[in-house]
């Protein structure tokens, strides 16, 4: 069995301690094994409790260091997206400003609302008798109406690449993205999720809102203009 001692203020030659040799003095790490005792100094870089078996072991082993820089890693890039990109389910509640038709802002939180895709508000649609309304501009007022100044409350679950937070949002327990579908005022982006393609198909029917006219849609108008 083997017993460890170190001592802050020894005083030896010892010639055969492979990191010095000839008269040192230092911190001394001391052995004893089969009833005597050894000693060597240990070099300023290191410390007893550095060569002392199973002393700290997971400081000096990569794995807990690896784990410790994901974490920091991860907490930084969470960080740079925003508080709702730690937590999927991350809620925003608040009076709400109209962006547009399918945008919102809550006490300076941009809410981009999930799975929609509003006309956007310099587009027009033809009515059939070729009047051309600015169907863009009134779906955000239709949205603006909807909501007044009731507080809405808004469940994230993505932030877009231009930072906005991606969610669905609710005005007293009503799915607000749905109606915005439902009512003709928006269509189902079916790019980014199917939970509204429902909504778009009884809205055609229904020649409801943007639906009883002809229209370039949003995602296209976009990369054309």
């Amino acid at each position: 069995m083997e017993e460890f001692y170190e001592d802050e203020n020894f005083s030896s030659n010892i010639g055969s301690n492979p990191y010095n040799s000839g008269l040192c003095r230092g911190r001394v790490h001391l052995f004893k094994s089969d009833g005597n005792w050894s000693r060597w100094r240990l070099p300023q870089k290191f410390t007893a409790r550095t060569m002392l078996p199973h002393a700290d072991e997971h400081r000096h082993s990569p794995l807990p260091l690896m784990q410790s820089s994901t974490v920091i890693w991860l907490s930084l890039f969470l960080a740079l997206l925003g508080p709702g990109a730690s937590n999927a389910a991350e809620e925003i509640s608040g009076t709400a400003s109209v962006i547009d038709g399918d945008t919102i802002d809550i006490h300076g939180s941009r809410i981009r609302l999930h799975a929609i895709d509003a006309i956007e508000s310099r587009q027009r649609c033809y009515l059939p008798n070729g009047v051309a309304w600015r169907c863009g501009a009134d779906a955000a007022n239709a949205l603006a109406e909807k909501v007044g100044r009731s507080p809405v409350s808004c469940l994230v679950n993505d932030v877009d690449r231009y930072g906005r937070y991606v969610a669905k949002c609710y005005l007293n327990g009503e799915d607000l993205n749905a109606w915005l579908v439902e009512k003709g005022w928006t269509v189902s982006y079916r790019r980014y999720g199917l939970d509204y393609v429902e909504h778009e198909n009884r809205a055609r029917s229904n020649k409801r809102g943007i639906w009883a006219s002809e229209f370039e849609m949003p995602w296209d108008w976009r990369r054309n203009n």
